[in-house]
C-alpha cells in the first residue's frame, strides 16, 4: 500500500444522510428528466385531446396517472428509510482515509482499498459525495465529515486527474 494522503476520518451514516443520498442517486441527469417533462407534457396532451373528444373516463385515466409519474422520487424517502431501519449495518462505524492509490476504507467487516480506477464516477452536492463502483454501488461520503479533517478538494482533484488519463 502506498502512503496515506491524509489523516484517518471516522463517521457512521445517519438515516438521514443514507436517505439523502439514496435520493441523491435517484435523481434523474439533466436528459433524462427533459425526457420526463416530453413524456408529461404528451399524456397531458393526450388526456386534453381525449376529454375533447367526449372520452372523458380514458382523459380521467391519463389524469391520475400524471401526479404518480411526477412524484415517484417521493417514494424514496419512505423505502430507504425501511431500508436502514432494517439493516442495522448500514449505520456500523466507517473509517475513511485517502491514499495516493485510493481510498482506503476500515470497518467491522474489514479493510478495503478502493483503487482511483475502480471509482467509475462520482456524484455529489452541498450534503454528500457519492463514489460508484458501478451503477448501483456506491460509497456515500457525507460532507460534515469535513470538520474531521477529510479533505474534499484532494479527493475532486484525484478523481479528476485519474478520469482525464
Amino acid at each position: 500500500m502506498s502512503l496515506p494522503v491524509g489523516n484517518p476520518v471516522r463517521f457512521s451514516l445517519t438515516q438521514q444522510q443514507f436517505v439523502h443520498a439514496a435520493r441523491l442517486h435517484a435523481r434523474p441527469s439533466k436528459a433524462r428528466r427533459l425526457f420526463h417533462l416530453l413524456i408529461t407534457l404528451f399524456v397531458a396532451y393526450s388526456a386534453w385531446t381525449q376529454f375533447q373528444l367526449g372520452n372523458s373516463g380514458y382523459a380521467l385515466m391519463l389524469v391520475a396517472i400524471l401526479p404518480l409519474a411526477l412524484n415517484m422520487h417521493l417514494l424514496v424517502t419512505p423505502l430507504f428509510s425501511q431500508m436502514y431501519r432494517r439493516n442495522p449495518a448500514l449505520a456500523e462505524p466507517l473509517s475513511i482515509q485517502l491514499r495516493h492509490d485510493g481510498i482506503e476504507t476500515d470497518s467491522v467487516n474489514g479493510r478495503q482499498l478502493l483503487s482511483w480506477q475502480q471509482i467509475v464516477r462520482w456524484r455529489e452536492d452541498d450534503e454528500s459525495l457519492l463514489l460508484y463502483i458501478n451503477a448501483r454501488q456506491y460509497l456515500t461520503l457525507p460532507k460534515s465529515i469535513a470538520s474531521q479533517g477529510f479533505d474534499f478538494d484532494q479527493l475532486r482533484a484525484q478523481l479528476a486527474s485519474v478520469k482525464k488519463a
